[in-house]
């Protein structure tokens, strides 16, 4: 799934997107074709989703 549009928005927007373990997910095109688990959001909401992510562990699951 092709999400670099979305995560070119937010970031315009100064809003933030991360992964589900909270690191930043670097350039967003073909380099890595591997699945990718974004979290995206205002910065009121962002880093509170990621932490709930986390500590649900379902961000293990990617290790």
């Amino acid at each position: 799934m092709d999400v670099a549009a979305g995560v070119l928005m937010v970031r315009k927007a100064s809003d933030k997107v991360t992964d589900f373990k909270g690191r930043s997910t670097g350039p967003m095109d073909n380099r890595g074709l591997a699945p990718r688990q974004i979290v995206a959001g205002n910065l009121k909401i962002a880093d509170a989703l990621q932490n709930r992510i986390a500590k649900t562990g379902y961000a293990a699951t990617f290790d």
